[in-house]
């Protein structure tokens, strides 16, 4: 591989920026910075080759003090250079409570997650992640030892929807040297050290001993995943062109992909793409096993349903939830479950309780529905500005498929009052001119 330290990093950088379409100064380029080398060189490369940039740093707090110091480094950083900063928390705990995952797994969810919620509110062009030529080699050994197709022993994609990573051809030494030469420095991750997750075991002991045993092995192995790559673009060409026979209206036809030919879970593993490759194995076996209402999740969180051979999309609004009609005027038409008071203004009590919402009692005669949420449904939240879709609001709480199920929300016609437990409106708040006030409990 020819070494990138005679030639300008930015200008690599924006060459595959350019590829993309993604021109100074028009396109808006949001960074993942962690305050690693990496990243650190793919913000100022970004900044030197003359684009708006956007830095986005995660802190999950798994690392005590170095956490912090790392997202202190991220922020002056990104000042000193002319970025913008962003900054989430994320609580790992309660992800992996949800959902089982790994811790790495976790982070990576939230990770990307976060990302592509940023790159809509941001309006940035494209997320650029730091991503390394060490970096696919260890994801291709990784992928190698768990088992996987040819699209996991492809590396790291070089681009995948909002995400770009234009240091893929770039080695980790000729990244340091690039900041040597601008002046920079950066933080490690001390945990990079040790050898208590697969990929640090693949990078710290895996990766050398093969170089030391077969000097020049690692260049080879870069070689093998270019050709890899080619041959998984040309399938997916292929694949694209047979993909309209197995869609049916989103649905996908399971089954006539398992009959379509002797490699039919290939076939299917190449079909559902944002699927983990596990998760296609257990869909392939629950298929050939003629199972039917089984949940499946893909790498968005999206739920899907196996039912009788056809994949599904599966929503909660799908769950036959009856919708009642009331007024608040008229408790004998109270939905089961929803208690409501109304009060003297004297009596109300502000809270942070997103089981309770307090209404003016202007509100006693307009037609109220209480029903389970849809895909469609927008609310302006109590507090912020403009509009939220529901789903991104469950999905910034991180709400399971089954708290999804449970949801209700109360509406006036298309106008979202509360989704119980999470969030109120901006309509039909106590104001200066309340005499009255309704109380509403729900605990689901």
């Amino acid at each position: 591989m020819k070494s990138h330290t005679q030639l300008s990093l930015p200008a690599i950088v924006a060459g595959v920026l350019e590829r993309h379409g993604l021109r100074p100064p028009h396109a808006r380029i949001g960074v993942a910075l962690s305050g690693g080398a990496d990243s650190m060189a793919l913000m100022a490369a970004v900044r030197d080759a003359g684009y708006d940039c956007v830095a986005l740093h995660c802190h999950f707090g798994l690392r005590g003090a170095e956490s912090d110091r790392d997202a202190r480094f991220a922020a002056d950083m990104a000042h000193a250079l002319g970025c913008d900063f962003h900054e989430v928390r994320f609580d790992v705990a309660s992800r992996r409570r949800e959902t089982g995952e790994s811790v790495e797994m976790a982070c990576r969810s939230l990770r990307y997650e976060w990302f592509e919620s940023r790159a809509r509110e941001l309006r940035l062009s494209c997320v650029a992640i730091g991503h390394h030529v060490e970096d696919s080699r260890e994801t291709f050994f990784l992928n190698l030892l768990r088992g996987t197709g040819l699209r996991g022993l492809s590396g790291i994609a070089a681009s995948r929807g909002i995400f770009v990573r234009p240091l893929l051809g770039v080695c980790r030494h000729d990244i340091e040297a690039y900041l040597r030469g601008r002046g920079l420095t950066w933080v490690d991750d001390s945990t990079n050290a040790a050898d208590d997750y697969r990929r640090n075991r693949v990078r710290n002991r895996l990766l050398p001993g093969i170089e030391q045993l077969f000097p020049g092995a690692l260049r080879q192995i870069d070689t093998t995943i270019g050709n890899l790559q080619a041959d998984s673009r040309l399938l997916t060409e292929l694949v694209g062109r047979l993909r309209p026979g197995f869609v049916d209206g989103g649905d996908y036809l399971i089954d006539a992909a398992l009959a379509y030919c002797d490699a039919g879970e290939a076939l299917l593993y190449h079909l559902l793409e944002d699927f983990d490759g596990d998760i296609v194995a257990q869909i392939a076996r629950a298929a050939r096993e003629g199972a039917s209402g089984r949940l499946f999740r893909d790498r968005n969180g999206l739920s899907w349903l196996l039912d009788r051979g056809r994949l599904k999309r599966y929503d909660a609004e799908d769950v036959d939830v009856p919708e009642i009609c009331f007024r608040l005027a008229s408790p004998d038409s109270y939905p089961e479950g929803l208690r409501v008071s109304l009060l003297p203004v004297a009596d109300f009590r502000p809270t942070a309780d997103a089981g309770v919402l307090w209404l003016d009692a202007s509100a006693a005669d307009v037609p109220l529905v209480w029903r389970a949420p849809r895909t469609s449904d927008r609310m302006a939240p109590f507090g912020m500005k403009g509009t939220r879709l529901l789903s991104d609001i469950y999905r910034d709480a991180h709400l399971s498929l089954a708290d999804k199920q449970r949801a209700r929300v109360l509406a006036a016609g298309d106008t979202i009052l509360w989704t119980a437990g999470l969030r109120s409106s901006r309509h039909f708040t106590v104001g200066p001119t309340t005499t009255h006030v309704y109380r509403l409990e729900y605990r689901g």
